[in-house]
């Protein structure tokens, strides 16, 4: 297990991963850790919810990097989504690493805690 988490540690240093989903601080080749996962799965729970990647989509890997960077997620319809899962996904998007939930305290989310993702 310890040689696991050090190869899942060490994986952290490197350019890996499906290029639109990677947060900001990846993109700014910028040191990173869980959090990057977190914002990952904002974006993956905000696609699921609306149908919609949050980011406009662009012609080249610059241009969507540039619009990661530039912070103009398209946010879902609060009329549509309770305010405790637009909660969950301003915390996971947030730009700020150090800002974002971790895993811990998502499972204890209102809204995970409703839908039953305790563990």
């Amino acid at each position: 297990m310890s040689a696991e988490l050090q190869n899942s540690i060490a994986m952290c240093g490197t350019f890996l991963g499906t290029f639109k989903y990677m947060s900001p601080e990846r993109i700014r080749n910028q040191a990173y850790s869980y959090a990057s996962d977190i914002w990952s799965l904002g974006l993956c729970l905000s696609e699921c919810a609306t149908g919609a990647y949050p980011f406009e989509e662009c012609s080249s890997c610059i241009e969507m990097a540039q619009t990661i960077l530039d912070g103009q997620a398209t946010r879902p319809d609060p009329n549509r989504f309770s305010e405790s899962f637009m909660s969950l996904l301003d915390t996971f998007l947030d730009a700020f690493p150090g800002r974002r939930m971790n895993a811990d305290s998502a499972l204890c989310h209102p809204w995970l805690q409703m839908h039953g993702a305790t563990s």
